[in-house]
């Protein structure tokens, strides 16, 4: 009865708001109910902005620490980013765009010359990394609606002026439609050439070649069902014997990493730190994060170039930052698997090529990671990424993969098959 009501009362709620426009039903309600709204919400927004430095955050952030609930790291707070208005200016103006482009799609009848004067707008690359990267998704957002439009042409030539995976892939891919093969195979083996990333590079060898490309260690298991939770089940098969693991997926090696670099995640560059609130710096997930930290990421891993050293190294961070939020430490994973014990089963070497590879990938790496941990009885370990019957492996997820591989990390697909199935060849 209780869902009927329910049910009934979302039906109501419908009707009401497809019928009804909202100034209306704001007159109806107004005499009966009693709300604190906002006359000038652009004002409290830009307050937001200016004291938080990204709007990704909102004043919820006090109500969790208040209560105990996160507990963030003190750090200085150098001068702002938007420390002029002239600046100010430029970072509305950019913000004021994106928005633009998120809502293409509710203005049917002005969307395709309201898309083309974004992208004329935004032609001109940006001295600051912070409004670049803006554009450059932006760009993109721009390029995707007018591809899912129809627009090849139009969505070619905004591909065209981002530096930026996917915009290549995509470009090849909407020349292939349009049967512009001699201009697709000449950006194939611009590509081959000089990939931007390993998703570039993986496309290029799969590209119309079906099972092209790196193929992972992959093991198929028979099984009378599969469950839902498919990763439990794999575990519990595996565990058969004895030993220990778990459902980590991207939170093991993410957390390994951002205990090992715990000093220079923190550091308080120019930009990276610009409110108390922080579970790490603005640009942790840009392209050139470890570009600019360099000379403290070559010093940091000659501290703890000895296994012991990085052991110790490891265990302090631990210990004098518990508790504290690192955007790439789950605390929780930690409370389940002790790091002690992690230790013990992942060689050092492991744990810093693991560590040296993603801190320098972390925009395109930090998730694809196999599902499973697994310690077995005879002291080894592996990395596990599970699939049922109809999954198949995602680009990042094969990229991962080849490169734990490149990295001698043991790892490999398992496949949970039905007892009916028949058997795949790889």
């Amino acid at each position: 009865a209780a869902d009927g009501k329910q049910a009934r009362k979302a039906t109501l709620i419908d009707a009401i708001l497809s019928r009804y426009p909202d100034r209306k039903i704001l007159q109806h309600l107004a005499p009966r109910l009693h709300w604190i709204a906002l006359r000038r919400p652009q004002v409290w927004y830009l307050f937001r902005l200016l004291y938080f430095g990204e709007q990704v955050q909102d004043w919820s952030a006090f109500v969790l620490r208040d209560l105990g609930m996160v507990n963030y790291l003190e750090m200085p707070l150098p001068r702002p980013r938007l420390s002029s208005s002239a600046q100010l200016h430029t970072e509305l103006r950019y913000r004021q765009l994106s928005q633009l482009s998120r809502r293409l799609h509710e203005h049917p009848e002005v969307a395709e010359r309201l898309a083309a004067e974004l992208v004329s707008l935004l032609a001109a690359d940006c001295e600051d990394r912070y409004l670049q990267r803006r554009r450059n998704k932006t760009l993109l957002r721009i390029a995707q609606w007018q591809e899912q439009q129809g627009a090849g042409e139009a969505a070619l030539h905004s591909y065209q002026r981002v530096a930026l995976h996917p915009a290549r892939e995509r470009r090849a891919r909407i020349l292939k439609r349009l049967a512009r093969h001699a201009d697709c195979q000449a950006l194939l083996a611009e590509i081959e050439q000089a990939p931007l990333c390993d998703e570039e590079r993986q496309f290029v060898q799969r590209f119309g070649r079906r099972r092209a490309g790196f193929q992972p260690p992959t093991t198929q298991m028979s099984v009378s069902t599969v469950s839902n939770a498919v990763e439990e089940q794999a575990l519990q098969l595996l565990l058969r014997d004895g030993g220990w693991g778990a459902h980590v997926e991207n939170s093991l090696i993410r957390t390994l990493t951002g205990l090992l670099y715990w000093p220079v995640i923190f550091a308080p560059l120019e930009g990276a730190f610009t409110n108390p609130f922080q579970t790490g710096p603005n640009d942790l997930y840009y392209d050139d994060f470890a570009q600019a930290r360099a000379g403290m990421i070559a010093g940091l891993e000659d501290k703890v170039a000895g296994d012991a050293q990085l052991r110790r190294h490891l265990l302090l961070m631990h210990d004098t930052h518990y508790g504290y939020a690192n955007h790439l430490v789950n605390w929780n994973l930690l409370d389940n698997l002790s790091l002690p014990a992690l230790l013990d089963v992942i060689p050092a070497a492991h744990i810093r090529r693991l560590g040296a590879f993603l801190i320098r990938n972390l925009g395109r790496r930090r998730s694809g990671l196999p599902d499973l941990f697994v310690a077995y009885p005879d002291g080894g370990y592996e990395l596990v990424e599970v699939k049922g019957p109809n999954d198949q492996l995602q680009p990042g997820q094969r990229v991962w993969l080849q490169h734990l591989q490149q990295m001698q990390i043991p790892c490999r697909v398992l496949k949970l098959k039905l007892a009916a199935e028949p058997m795949d060849a790889g």
